[in-house]
């Protein structure tokens, strides 16, 4: 199943809950952004909803896999803007839940990212999960557990969803035509997560990516100020989408000064521009990288605080502009 390397281990251990009768009423899926959580989470409602723990091609697996099953159900936050679950939509799920399944043994409620429930929505969710109905199995993700109410992760069986190796994980990405090269370019800058790094492969963004990484070294190593203010004013969208490129170019520039310490390129994001681009960087100085890698994280950390985005595009072209190398 798509996205489900290193995940082996636990669809083993859930298949045998299941053929035992040993599932819980609800699971939360915790691990990173794109680590796969939602596919682990499609494929548990399958082998929780056969009569046989999923070790079956009957008509509930085909239906499980196929995303038809009518007693799976998906919810996920309605707010578009930040993707919270409001407290009438978890009011909703709890009417619903009472609702006796249409075809299956179970009713299955995949929650996505239950991180992003209001404080009002998690007090109304933490109703039904004291004292469900017997059918119902809750299977919810998160990347962060620290934003829920202690009371309901008390009644969850909590599962961490590992990584994979970046081997593997790479052989997996270029299996699926990828090129090897910049699916492992991908994985480094979304921390080894297989479904991010997918995701960016398939927006076709990675070569823009590594190409303002170089437009950025070009400007600081023989650039004026104007070039370097027009690349910085070309990518600041917003506050966001700046302190991305600061983090992109701290990653670059880690990178450089990796190579330049230890003549490695095992640990490389950008293993393939970095040592492509190794001589033009060869007058660049150890102390200027790790000068630009302070300033940048210290500019990352500024777009969060109450400063205009045209303040702090100049703060970027000021501090980055001076003479380092």
């Amino acid at each position: 199943m798509t996205e489900m390397v290193g995940q082996e281990n636990i669809l083993s251990q859930m298949r045998a809950a299941a053929r035992e009768g040993r599932i819980s009423h609800a699971y939360l899926l915790c691990g990173p952004e794109g680590g796969g959580k939602r596919t682990l989470a499609r494929a548990l409602a399958g082998i929780f909803m056969c009569p046989r723990g999923g070790e079956d091609d009957c008509a509930d697996c085909r239906k499980a896999a196929s995303g038809v099953h009518p007693d799976i159900i998906t919810v996920c936050g309605e707010t578009k803007k930040t993707g919270a679950f409001p407290i009438d939509q978890i009011r909703a799920l709890r009417r619903d839940v009472f609702v006796m399944p249409n075809e299956g043994k179970r009713k299955i409620y995949i929650m996505e990212d239950v991180h992003k429930m209001t404080p009002e929505a998690q007090d109304a969710f933490l109703k039904v999960l004291e004292e469900p109905p017997a059918y119902a199995v809750f299977l919810m993700t998160t990347s962060r557990e620290d934003k829920l109410l202690s009371t309901i992760l008390s009644r969850v069986v909590r599962i961490r969803v590992p990584l994979p190796e970046k081997a593997e994980a790479a052989r997996y990405l270029a299996a699926l035509g990828f090129d090897p090269g910049e699916a492992e370019t991908a994985l480094g800058l979304c921390g080894g997560a297989i479904g991010g790094a997918r995701a960016l492969l398939e927006s076709g963004t990675l070569p823009e990516k590594i190409a303002l990484c170089e437009r950025f070294c070009d400007c600081l190593i023989r650039g004026t100020p104007y070039d370097l203010a027009a690349l910085v004013h070309s990518v600041a969208a917003d506050r966001e989408t700046l302190a991305a490129f600061l983090g992109l170019q701290q990653t670059y520039f880690r990178d450089i000064l990796y190579l330049k310490k230890t003549g490695k390129t095992d640990a490389l994001v950008f293993r393939g521009s970095v040592t492509a681009n190794e001589a033009r960087y060869s007058r660049m100085k150890e102390s200027g990288i790790a000068a630009v890698i302070e300033k940048t994280e210290h500019l990352r950390r500024l777009c969060a605080a109450p400063i205009s985005l045209v303040l702090l595009e100049t703060r970027v072209v000021t501090l980055c502009g001076e003479e380092i190398f």
